[in-house]
């Protein structure tokens, strides 16, 4: 009950980036994920790393934890962390789309700094849906009424990051199943079950 007491109130997300401080988190984001670096577009990249502060606050956590939690409560047993996972998603995904341009052409139209965004964004809401226990991590209480696409979505609009991250986070899952994906939302979802698959227990 208290990570969903925490998560419901408003966080005071301004502390995470006041001055002397926002280097030292960017420095901390970026040797965890350093896939970060590979976003063009620098407004986009301020906002990735400021919804990963949104979250990790809300969550009580910080940016090392990314190197400590597994990437799947279902793929314990492989010992791939959250961190690695969405650093393989997001290369992956980068690779594809730049074979799917060199190979298609005027076919099809991808952005390439949406696919790394969503890539780095796509499994956000996991530092909320997790909780650490004695014996391991365990979905949370907060995390069995709202799954991480969900909660993933809020972090999102709360970073101030454009619908089309929104609509990657939100349907590369079972979520997005039966519904309308973009390019790049169909690219994260196959990387994404492409680095998860192969590990399952």
């Amino acid at each position: 009950m208290q990570k969903v007491e925490l998560y419901a109130h408003k966080v005071a997300i301004e502390t995470i980036f006041k001055k002397g401080s926002e280097m030292s988190f960017d420095d901390e984001l970026s040797g965890v994920l350093p896939e970060i670096d590979l976003i063009g577009d620098e407004q986009l990249r301020r906002k990735t790393v400021y919804a990963w502060g949104i979250a990790l606050r809300a969550a009580g956590l910080s940016p090392s934890a990314l190197g400590e939690m597994p990437f799947s409560l279902l793929a314990k047993g492989c010992g791939i962390t959250l961190a690695q996972h969405i650093g393989a998603v997001t290369r992956s995904a980068l690779s594809l789309a730049d074979v799917m341009v060199s190979s298609y052409g005027g076919l099809v139209k991808i952005d390439r700094d949406l696919v790394a965004v969503g890539g780095l964004l796509h499994d956000v809401g996991k530092v909320l849906e997790y909780e650490r226990t004695e014996e391991g991590y365990v979905k949370g209480y907060y995390g069995k009424l709202l799954r991480h696409p969900f909660s993933g979505v809020w972090v999102c609009e709360r970073a101030g990051l454009p619908v089309e991250v929104m609509h990657i986070v939100a349907v590369h899952s079972k979520e997005g199943e039966g519904g309308h994906r973009s390019v790049e939302a169909e690219i994260i979802f196959h990387c994404d079950f492409a680095n998860f698959e192969p590990f399952k227990d």
